[in-house]
């Protein structure tokens, strides 16, 4: 199994007060590998919030971008 490391978070681009405040993040192999599979369809509905990133900076940014929604207990996890 590859082991996937290139995180890119991303925003839904319909700007509905709905999906503005959801953001998800998803791995990928390295950056040629999400350079692959993010299309120019893709851009329609999804935008790259950060890319390159940590887990904890990818849950970070989710949680910012949806308003704190993220549970405490997921964000206190990630200092330990």
């Amino acid at each position: 199994m590859t082991e996937k490391n290139y995180i890119v978070v991303f925003q839904y681009a319909d700007e509905s007060e709905v999906n503005k405040s959801r953001a998800y993040w998803t791995a990928f192999k390295d950056e040629a590998d999400f350079r692959e599979h993010y299309t120019l369809e893709d851009e329609k509905t999804q935008k790259v919030i950060a890319q390159g990133v940590t887990k904890n900076q990818a849950i970070r940014t989710c949680a910012n971008v949806t308003g704190g929604l993220t549970s405490l207990a997921v964000l206190a996890q990630l200092d330990k």
